[in-house]
Parts: structure tokens; C-alpha cells; sequence
């Protein structure tokens, strides 16, 4: 169990990552994150890797977006069936085959069908809007990982880092080693052919 502690000096206090008080063995927390730090700049996409990431994810936004456009057109035609049938009825009120009491009533439930339809349709470009946002700033996020790291939250630290490397992550003083690293992340930034150093099965970063 990864614990911290603070050891105050002459000036100021120093921090420290350890185990637990048997153990005996502590290092600095500056350092560690440092080179932690340094462990997540070496995640750079290639640019290959991103392109067919990239375009995986477009795929899959335009078969989500079919279903909206779908429904899209659905309330539009709706509408206009609406529209029709109120131009229908202000000819049968002129005729005198539609009293004023109908009329109103019809006119009424066709106010309230328009204003559901038409905050369907609000709905449906807010999703639009969302999802290209979203896009767009996991697409950026992928290229400046040990930013995102540096500028997040402890819970988005640990997101980070959990979803990274899915066995125990462990730091010597000099360097960190897993035994592997999450696949997907793997194949976006290529990091198996790039790695300081793999042998008897353990991942090492210099």
C-alpha cells in the first residue's frame, strides 16, 4: 500500500512516497513525479496510429448519428403534416364545414404537438454539438497526455494512471516497470517497439 508523508526540515517540508513504516524504504515524492512525468511524455501518438483511431471513431459517430438523422427527418415531416392539416381546416371553418369550437380545439393540440416537435429537434442538435465536442477534445487530450496528467485532479490522476497500466506500477528510485500496459493504448502511441527496455516479461522506463 503506496502511502505519503511529509518530513519537516530547517526551511521547509519535504515529501515522501513509501510503503509503510516497516519497510523502511521511501522516496522523494518530487522525484517520483517527475519522472513519472517524463514516463507519460514519452506517450505520443504516431500519427498513423491517430489517423486510424481518428477514423474509427468518426465511423462510429456517423452510424450513431443515422438513427438522429432518422429521427430528424421523422419530426420534420410531422410538422409539415401539421401545417397542412391547419391550412386544411381554416378552408373547412371558411366552407363552414368546421365550427369555431373545433377549430380551436384542433388549432390548440396542434400549438402543443408543434412545441414537443420542436424541442425534439433542439434536443437532437444539442446531441450533435456534444458528441463533435467531445470528439474533438478526446482527439486533442490523446497528444498531451503528460499535461493532462500534470494540470488534473487527484481522482483524474488516478483515472489516468489505473487506465494506463493495469498491473502494479513499480518505481525503484531511478525508474518505473510494470509488467504490461493497457493494449489500446498500446496501439495508439506503438509503445511496445519504443520502450527503454523489455525483458523476463517486465516493461522498463529509463
Amino acid at each position: 500500500m503506496l502511502t505519503g508523508s511529509a518530513s519537516k526540515g530547517k526551511t521547509a517540508y519535504h515529501y515522501y512516497y513509501h510503503c509503510t513504516s516497516k519497510c523502511g524504504l521511501r522516496f522523494k515524492a518530487g522525484l517520483a513525479n517527475d519522472i513519472f512525468v517524463d514516463v507519460l511524455k514519452t506517450f505520443i501518438p504516431k500519427l498513423a496510429a491517430l489517423e486510424i483511431y481518428t477514423s474509427a471513431i468518426i465511423s462510429d459517430f456517423k452510424e450513431t448519428t443515422k438513427g438522429q438523422d432518422r429521427e430528424r427527418r421523422q419530426i420534420i415531416s410531422e410538422r409539415e403534416n401539421i401545417s397542412k392539416r391547419m391550412q386544411n381546416a381554416r378552408i373547412m371553418r371558411v366552407d363552414g364545414q368546421l365550427d369555431d369550437k373545433d377549430f380551436k380545439r384542433l388549432k390548440q393540440e396542434s400549438n402543443k404537438r408543434e412545441a414537443e416537435l420542436e424541442k425534439q429537434l433542439g434536443n437532437l442538435s444539442g446531441k450533435y454539438s456534444e458528441m463533435g465536442n467531445l470528439l474533438e477534445t478526446g482527439l486533442k487530450k490523446l497528444s498531451g497526455l503528460a499535461k493532462l496528467y500534470e494540470n488534473g485532479s487527484v481522482s483524474e490522476k488516478r483515472e489516468i494512471v489505473s487506465s494506463i497500466f493495469p498491473e502494479n506500477l513499480v518505481f525503484d528510485g531511478m525508474r518505473y516497470r510494470t509488467l504490461r500496459i493497457n493494449e489500446v493504448v498500446r496501439l495508439i502511441y506503438q509503445k511496445t517497439s519504443d520502450l527503454s527496455s523489455k525483458k523476463m516479461g517486465q516493461i522498463f522506463w529509463k
